[in-house]
């Protein structure tokens, strides 16, 4: 059974990342808000969130 990656842009649009083959690489945040990479192996996509770095940790712990 896939696992689903929902993310909320900063425009309030979702994304919908199935896995496999998406994975989340690396998280970055910055003063203007966070950043998450995602990988499917062909390619990247980068998603900025208006949540927390420790926000989304607890979404991504709590739903795998």
């Amino acid at each position: 059974m896939a696992e689903v990656i929902v993310l909320r842009d900063i425009h309030s649009k979702m994304h919908v990342f199935e896995c496999p083959p998406w994975r989340m690489v690396k998280m970055t945040s910055t003063f203007d808000g966070t950043s998450v990479d995602l990988s499917s192996g062909d390619g990247i996509a980068t998603v900025r969130v208006s949540e927390t770095p420790e926000d989304l940790s607890i979404q991504f712990t709590d739903e795998t």
